[in-house]
C-alpha cells in the first residue's frame, strides 16, 4: 500500500475492497461493481485481540 508504514489498521477497508475485487476478477473473469465498502470500526476490545 503507497505511503503508510507496516501497520495499516486505518486503511483495513481499502485492503478488503481490493482483496474483494482481486476474487471477483480472478474467480469470475468480470470487473468487480463499483461500491464503497462502510468503513471498519477498530474498537479496544479489536486492538487487543490483534495485539495481545
Amino acid at each position: 500500500m503507497p505511503g503508510v508504514e507496516h501497520m495499516f489498521i486505518d486503511c483495513l477497508a481499502y485492503v478488503c475492497k481490493r482483496c474483494w475485487d482481486f476474487l471477483v476478477r480472478e474467480l469470475t473473469g468480470t470487473q468487480p461493481p463499483a461500491y464503497h465498502p462502510t468503513p471498519i470500526t477498530i474498537g479496544p476490545e479489536l486492538l487487543g485481540e490483534l495485539f495481545g
